[in-house]
């Protein structure tokens, strides 16, 4: 696996934790809706690790749940 991936899914893997964290009901609903789906598995984040359009819509995703959590 290639370092790049690899770090892709600890971002993510670590993104998710940190949602669920927050167990904010409102921000799981939109972070599963829009981020990672609920009990995502390691087979998921690979993939979406190496999809560049799905790992940047993760990354906004978690910017909108910290803007909501924030405002």
């Amino acid at each position: 696996m290639n370092e790049i991936k690899q770090l892709r899914m600890n971002i993510m893997g670590g993104m998710n934790s940190y949602v669920l964290a927050l167990g904010d009901e409102e921000l799981l609903d939109y972070w599963y809706c829009y981020g990672l789906p609920d009990e995502v598995t390691e087979e998921m984040l690979e993939e979406y690790a190496e999809n560049d359009t799905i790992w940047e819509n993760v990354i906004r995703t978690f910017a909108d749940v910290l803007n909501i959590k924030v405002y």
